[in-house]
């Protein structure tokens, strides 16, 4: 395959996203499903790159013309200067692949903006200097300027420009089924293509490809760090509540850490149904049942040893892993987050029963989702106190609130609090 059939492919799967507003990991599946690995890499690279710079490609972009250009003229765009900035193509080849794109799709008659706007895409220098602390970070980091804006607010510019620097390992991180085999026989069917962490490996495709998925999970390592924290301390054979456990990753990793009696729930009975098969393949018992975890479930009241609430988040802390998260999120998002996870976190209340634990936990790094949340909550419910998280992989903060961060932790962010019923 071509460099052109490459791109047509890679503009095609964008579209999808930019204009359809479709999930980035879903859309590139689906278009890199069955191609030849060689050109399932390239299309991959240049897919993801192109998301991953965005904003800044947006500024290059918009220093080049007068007007926003078309929606399929700004997609070629954006393939080409990414291809002309970050990788080995020469300039020419790049300039004649994607005006040659246009007439491919249909768009001819744009061939020779795309064209002429190529052309001088190195007029544009980067990283800029701005008096405006927030819009320089947003271009020369490649960020939502509404996203830099709140980082600055709740972390200050440091942590903003580490945070949003730091850089994570590319490859998949497996968690390996211990009840099928043994780290030593994981390694050498994986051949030395591995790095161990603390709680898994890290692995790449080609090397997992030829495995049985009997025998691993791909879990993020600061997922399976969550299941852990929430296990600390806890009573043998315990009953668990996960309240928003789809796809089940937590809620599996726990049954098998604790030996407990779990319960995994979702609103959505197709991602039940994801607890469910994640629970075989993996040997778990697991209890996976619908329930809007908004409104209390009277056969739960005082039922569980452990509540955990995963809520949905912006999901800020994950945006190295998932950079389309910089895309389909807006600042209005925030406070309609914050008002179901809180929901979600009062009617979890009920479900704890005496000395009992409820772990509330987001992938996000906004102060507003998990210290707001947490503190109002707190202020609310008298009979419950925060409890210092007791765990030896990431301490906790002088809150005794664990945070995750890529630029510390080498992993997407998370934080997680735990807390105690005391009546």
């Amino acid at each position: 395959m071509n460099t052109l059939d490459r791109n047509i492919i890679v503009y095609n799967a964008l579209c999808k996203v930019f204009r359809e507003g479709a999930y980035a990991s879903i859309s590139l599946g689906e278009f890199i499903d069955g191609l030849d690995p060689r050109d399932a890499a390239y299309v991959t690279r240049v897919y993801c790159g192109v998301i991953s710079k965005s904003v800044e490609l947006d500024y290059v972009i918009g220093k080049l013309t007068t007007k926003k250009p078309k929606p399929a003229a700004m997609i070629a765009l954006k393939i080409g200067i990414y291809m002309l900035r970050y990788m080995d193509e020469p300039d020419y080849a790049v300039v004649n692949t994607q005006t040659e794109l246009m007439k491919k799709i249909g768009k001819r008659e744009l061939g020779g903006f795309v064209n002429a706007v190529l052309r001088r895409s190195d007029e544009v220098k980067l990283p800029i200097s701005d008096k405006n602390v927030a819009r320089e970070i947003s271009v020369n980091y490649s960020c939502p300027e509404w996203i830099v804006k709140l980082l600055l607010s709740d972390h200050g510019e440091r942590f903003t420009r580490e945070f949003l620097s730091a850089k994570l390992d590319e490859r998949p991180h497996v968690r390996i089924n211990e009840r099928k085999i043994t780290d030593e026989e994981w390694q050498k069917k994986i051949a030395g293509e591995y790095e161990k962490t603390d709680c898994g490996y890290y692995a790449s495709v080609r090397a997992l490809k030829p495995i049985d998925k009997m025998l691993y999970t791909v879990q993020s390592r600061s997922s399976a760090l969550a299941a852990e924290i929430y296990a600390c301390g806890i009573a043998d054979k315990p009953k668990i509540l996960d309240l928003c456990a789809a796809p089940g990753g937590k809620a599996v990793y726990l049954a098998y850490l604790t030996g407990g009696e779990v319960t995994a729930c979702d609103i959505h009975p197709h991602r039940v149904d994801l607890i469910r098969s994640y629970a075989e393949r993996m040997g778990e018992k697991v209890n996976a049942v619908i329930n809007d975890a908004t409104v209390i479930n009277n056969e739960w009241i005082g039922a569980f040893d452990l509540v955990v609430c995963d809520v949905p988040c912006s999901g800020l802390g994950v945006i190295h892993s998932k950079p389309d998260i910089l895309l389909s999120r807006d600042a209005e998002d925030i406070d309609a987050l914050v008002g179901v996870q809180s929901k979600i976190l009062r009617a979890a209340t009920a479900y704890v029963g005496k000395g009992g634990r409820l772990c509330y936990s987001t992938c996000t790094v906004v102060n507003e989702e998990n210290e707001g949340v947490v503190n109002a909550f707190l202020k609310e419910n008298p009979n419950f106190s925060a409890e210092p998280i007791a765990f030896d992989k990431v301490k906790a903060g002088a809150d005794g609130f664990v945070r995750i961060y890529p630029q510390s932790d080498g992993t997407d962010g998370f934080f997680v609090a735990s807390l105690r019923r005391i009546e």
